[in-house]
């Protein structure tokens, strides 16, 4: 897809000749339109398109040893991968000036550059530099704080100021501001707010521009019973922003030559962790409608639980939401440990348990999966069921009732008996394999929803220590229908209690 940009080439000087062939001698120096001075080489040229008059393009000043035909293309990574501008003049040899100036609707976020000269049998091209189209963004020192605690709020934006208001994701209700705020740090006073997710969204005249999630835990003096654990580690991982400018999202999702993750960075688009709305909005708002007390953690948080017995002294229940593919190898134990202490687990989406991760500072590293690890612990054996395929979201099914003897209380006031057909789910999924603990029942399942054997399969087994243990198998399970909600006040009222 092109976006609609202006390039112009400027000749400085004339003049041809015969031979040798054209070509691009080197670049020298790039700048935002307007700017006093050049990046330092290797540096990142910023820019912010507003329309102000200020740093509204970009100059890329070249060196032609023969006058040329010369292109720019200026090229965005993943997501979304592909050209966004491609230019093509003649140039008369001596200096040129290539100036990029996308259109105010450009996507905030960084674009590599690329220039070439002379004619295809010939062509000589050289890597330009990386340039940032500046938008608004915002971001948590830390993932998760305690009510009394003031979260420090790093807020970027071109803007001279914006209004700053607090919402609590389950109810979409304001608790703190709106206040002005500008650039810099911004402290943000916790309040006694119920446990859950929060986000600070920056206001402008007409919408938000920028937002940024908080979780805010219980107290340990009114910790609930239940914990809800958010994978912010996959959030992460899924993150594209590129933070140091390299023109590649800092993440192993966007290069294959990397397998670490940054943490700390702004979200990418609207300011909230990839697919949030899809997979973790859904239960926080069907939690905060049921009002249901539940403590929330990130996956920082349980990692600094210091053993099982801590985990299972405070709580009874385990709910992970979300996409939670990636735990440390201490998150790992303490999952286990919590289930063969007789703790309860909720996994209502596909994908669980999957890479073994070490954090490192602010830097995650993928190092292996569980089930490939050099001491094999497949996610199927706490999970019930493991990563078995994914298309991207192209086909979703529903679950068809398979076994009710063994959950009966699952479908209690649903109206659903054995072959009925509920929910839409998909994108990825997950099944049981010979390392699904003994007893596993499949409850429902999507048959062959990714071609033969490859079924998404919702699962339940219990303990001998009295642990109950249900997986949904599939992502998007949660959801607002009347059969889906009835699934759900099952399953707490059967596992969060003792």
């Amino acid at each position: 897809m092109v976006v609609g940009a202006s390039t112009a080439l400027v000749a400085s000087s004339g003049g041809s000749a015969q031979a040798p062939p054209p070509r691009l001698l080197q670049m020298v120096d790039a700048r935002a339109c307007g700017a006093p001075a050049p990046v330092r080489a290797g540096g990142v040229v910023t820019i912010s398109p507003d329309g102000d008059g200020r740093a509204d393009c970009a100059a890329l000043r070249l060196r032609l040893e023969r006058a040329s035909t010369v292109e720019l293309v200026v090229r965005r990574g993943k997501p979304r991968p592909g050209v966004v501008h491609l230019a093509r003049r003649a140039a008369a040899e001596g200096l040129v000036t290539v100036v990029w100036a996308p259109p105010a609707t450009t996507e905030a976020r960084t674009y590599v550059t690329h220039i070439s000269s002379g004619p295809s049998r010939a062509r000589v091209s050289l890597e330009g530099p990386v340039i940032r189209v500046q938008g608004s963004s915002a971001r948590f020192g830390r993932e998760s704080h305690a009510p009394g605690d003031v979260a420090i709020l790093h807020v970027d934006t071109p803007a001279r100021s914006a209004l700053l208001e607090l919402v609590d994701v389950a109810t979409d209700q304001a608790v703190a501001g709106p206040r002005r705020v500008r650039s810099g740090r911004v402290g943000v006073r916790v309040g006694h707010w119920r446990p859950g997710v929060y986000v600070a969204r920056l206001l402008g005249p007409d919408a938000v521009f920028a937002s940024a999630p908080l979780i805010v835990r219980a107290s340990p003096r009114s910790r609930p019973r239940v914990a809800v654990v958010l994978p912010t580690s996959t959030w992460q991982a899924y993150n594209f922003t590129d933070a140091d400018g390299d023109g590649e999202g800092d993440t192993w999702y966007a290069s294959r030559r990397r397998e670490s993750a940054r943490l700390g960075r702004p979200y990418m688009g609207d300011g909230l962790p990839p697919f949030f709305r899809r997979y973790d909005l859904p239960f926080l708002r069907w939690l905060g409608s049921r009002g249901h007390e539940a403590d929330v953690l990130g996956d920082v948080d349980l990692d600094r639980v210091a053993d099982a017995a801590t985990l299972a002294r405070r709580y009874d229940l385990l709910v992970f939401p979300g996409h939670h593919e990636y735990v440390t190898a201490h998150e790992l134990e303490l999952i286990e440990g919590f289930r063969d202490r007789g703790g309860n687990l909720a996994f209502l989406s596909a994908d669980a348990l999957h890479w073994r991760i070490e954090r490192h500072g602010d830097v995650l590293r993928r190092k292996e999966q569980w089930r490939a690890a050099t001491h094999p612990r497949p996610e199927a054996a706490i999970v019930g069921v493991q990563y078995r395929a994914s298309d991207d979201g192209t086909h979703r099914g529903a679950y068809v009732v398979r076994r009710i003897r063994c959950a009966p209380w699952l479908f209690a006031g649903t109206g659903l008996v054995r072959g009925s057909r509920f929910g839409w789910s998909g994108v990825e999924i997950s099944a049981t394999t010979a390392s699904s603990p003994a007893g596993t029942c499949v409850v429902a399942e999507i048959r062959s929803l990714l071609g033969p054997g490859r079924s998404a399969q919702m699962t339940y087994y219990e303990t001998a220590a009295g642990a109950r243990v249900f997986a949904a198998g599939s992502f998007c399970f949660v959801n607002r229908t009347r059969v889906v909600s009835r699934l759900l006040d099952n399953l707490w009222a059967r596992l969060a209690r003792p």
